[in-house]
């Protein structure tokens, strides 16, 4: 490896089989934070290479991680222009060349439908349906009906919990000891649901066994 090899600053982007999730974001990600950052030098083209103006640039709290918030078409073809120079980070790492990814956004074939089924439902007790994957809340649902359906959940295993959020905030709250507020229940579903793609999955959810 040369000098100049050790000093290329790499950006990993979240592309899966170099398709976009069209309810996500594109984001690239550095090992270290960004000393020097230029949004001006990242360019998002469709598959005739007309310029999306609508590209939102930004980056996380971290400043390792340039988030490009964009309407993804299902389907559609993007490019995306990395120019040399769009970055360097706190180890003096360099973009050293200009770049062009090209990926396509998901269809909606991509994705799969859950049927949800809830028994028992009582909603004095505020229960909030959380759906989990790789323990990241992907989605999340307050339990006013017995009947809900989700489209476009992404394929894989998901960890079914239910919330009972008392000060119905939405979130899980950790309560407060000198006030002596207990944290709010969260209950898990011993088994993981499957997602398959293109397909109504359907889940039942007895909130009685999980009180």
């Amino acid at each position: 490896m040369t000098k100049d090899e050790d000093k290329r600053l790499r950006l990993i982007n979240n592309l899966d089989a170099n398709k976009q999730d069209i309810l996500g974001d594109f984001t690239l990600t550095s090992a270290h934070p960004f000393r020097m950052f230029d949004s001006g030098k990242i360019r998002l083209y469709d598959k005739t290479f007309k310029t999306n103006q609508s590209l939102k640039i930004s980056r996380d709290s971290t400043n390792k991680k340039i988030i490009l918030a964009h309407k993804w078409i299902e389907g559609t073809e993007y490019n995306l222009v990395i120019e040399k120079d769009v970055a360097t980070d706190t180890m003096d790492n360099k973009y050293m060349k200009t770049d062009t990814i090209a990926f396509s956004a998901k269809r909606a074939s991509d994705y799969g439908t859950i049927k949800i089924k809830i028994d028992n439902l009582d909603t004095s007790s505020h229960p909030v349906l959380m759906l989990k994957k790789d323990n990241n809340i992907y989605y999340q649902q307050r339990l006013a009906q017995k009947n809900y359906t989700i489209p476009l959940i992404l394929p894989g295993d998901f960890e079914i919990s239910i919330l009972f959020d008392s000060n119905k905030n939405g979130k899980w709250d950790t309560g407060n000891y000198w006030k002596k507020i207990q944290p709010e229940r969260v209950v898990a579903r011993k088994e993981t649901f499957n997602v398959r793609p293109n397909w109504e999955n359907e889940l039942s959810v007895d909130l009685s066994t999980l009180q």
